[in-house]
């Protein structure tokens, strides 16, 4: 299995290194932001900025093909944002009359919630993951390369690197630029 680093612990972020542990590799998450989501969602919300985020406060919707990857790929996510508030609205119920029934309308349900209810969800399920270790407040400040095409692991301002010879493969997915 692969040592997998993530660079950024957003939505995507947060997934990516869940998907990763959930199949079995380990995970290094990097976040420049010290604040961990999920302890508080109302402070999350309300009081906390984030400049790099600035749809943080607007409301997110998965429409139906994600609201069931989610359902059916991590459904313990799923769960725990229904849990915290999302709500779920197929995507009919919008009509006074309803159209006529057609097959695959029963997917046609999007998943409302503020950002932060879905980066709460992930982060508490990835907590729960073993081999993960993430670590908030440490921004990846450039990548460590060898011969070839490879990037072997990154480097942060505390000198930390993801590298070490035993990993065979790494993947780094980013979710923030580098500037």
């Amino acid at each position: 299995m692969a040592h997998v680093l993530v660079v950024g612990g957003g939505v995507g972020g947060l997934a990516t290194a869940l998907l990763a542990a959930r199949r079995g590799h380990t995970v290094e998450l990097f976040e420049r932001d010290t604040r961990v989501p999920g302890t508080a969602l109302d402070r999350d919300f309300f009081g906390w900025r984030r400049p790099a985020v600035p749809q943080a406060t607007q409301p997110h919707a998965l429409l139906g093909a994600a609201r069931n990857v989610l359902r059916d790929d991590l459904p313990d996510v799923h769960a725990e944002m229904l849990r915290l508030g999302a709500r779920e609205r197929h995507e009919l119920d919008w009509f006074d009359v309803r159209p006529p029934a057609r097959p695959g309308d029963e997917d046609l349900v999007m998943l409302q919630a503020r950002r932060i209810v879905l980066e709460s969800a992930l982060a508490t399920a990835l907590r729960g993951e073993p081999g993960v270790v993430t670590r908030y407040g440490e921004p990846v400040t450039g990548l460590t390369t060898a011969p070839g095409v490879r990037v072997p692991g990154v480097t942060t301002p505390s000198g930390a690197t993801g590298a070490t010879s035993s990993w065979t493969r790494l993947l780094i997915r980013f979710c923030l630029f580098l500037v």
